[in-house]
């Protein structure tokens, strides 16, 4: 009862990116971020052309998704290429990252 436990509610990423990008690169991207995710303790897959990414029900799901969130809002080929890029919490909320982070650069840039 007091080892480690699961929480019932997981965070979720989804992605989607454009669609001109040749199928071939494409699936090299989609790879390179379900890779990391997975490096990072997550499960990571890709349904109907959406990456999802998702906690594993621990602790330190918030943890690990932040780093991946992290490491792609720096990755110009994925900022570049991203159409969808939705945040969900832990209490059902969800968030549009591609605008937090695109409002968030220009408040940098003035």
């Amino acid at each position: 009862m007091f080892g480690s436990y699961y929480l019932e509610t997981n965070y979720k990423m989804k992605i989607r990116l454009n669609a001109n990008i040749p199928n071939e690169l494409k699936v090299i991207m989609a790879d390179k971020i379900i890779d990391f995710s997975k490096k990072n303790n997550l499960k990571a897959e890709c349904r109907n052309q959406t990456i999802i990414i998702e906690g594993i029900g621990d602790a330190n799901d918030f943890a690990h998704i932040g780093i991946v969130m992290s490491k792609l809002r720096k990755t110009d080929w994925f900022m570049n290429n991203v159409i969808y890029w939705i945040f969900y919490d832990s209490e059902g909320g969800a968030e549009d990252l591609i605008l937090h982070y695109k409002s968030k650069n220009l408040a940098n840039d003035n």
